[in-house]
């Protein structure tokens, strides 16, 4: 593709006063040429211009463009997916978090309970005991009574 009187830098198409309308004898549509034409013509019109490109179209077109939306590659899959895998990974460690934490404090609470618990049945071991005295104590009056009665001591 020469650089010819079609090719203008980055302009896509002409200013508004380059190209003022026809005069006035000429009908609306036949273009710059004077007359009809006698046969057809021989080459078909040529493609438009691709992309940025001016002039014609190439004709060997280039590489097809991906569809929208369309997947990089495996690499960047895999790389997003790695992201998304570690992302997951921090969620999962801190809801754990969250579910031991009221665990552990569970934990803690059963331990006092059960230090409790057996601090009370530390001091139920001396029951027995405390029963025998109970049954003694009440017994020391009558004894005390018939002791005096056998003395010979009277009692105010």
């Amino acid at each position: 593709m020469g650089g010819g009187a079609g090719r203008r830098g980055d302009r896509r198409g002409a200013a508004p006063d380059e190209h003022p309308p026809g005069p006035a004898h000429r009908r609306a549509g036949q273009g710059h040429h004077g007359g009809a034409r006698q046969r057809p013509p021989e080459h078909e019109r040529p493609l438009r211009a691709h992309g940025d490109e001016h002039g014609p179209a190439r004709h060997h077109p280039g590489p097809a463009r991906r569809p929208r939306g369309a997947v990089v590659s495996g690499r960047a899959l895999a790389w997003t997916g790695l992201a998304a895998g570690a992302g997951v990974l921090g969620l999962v460690v801190a809801l754990f978090e969250d579910v031991t934490r009221p665990a552990a404090e569970i934990d803690r609470y059963a331990a006092d309970i059960l230090d409790a618990g057996l601090a009370i049945s530390r001091n139920l071991d001396g029951l027995d005991e405390l029963e025998r005295t109970a049954a003694l104590a009440g017994a020391v009056p009558g004894l005390a009574l018939a002791y005096l009665d056998k003395l010979g001591v009277e009692l105010p």
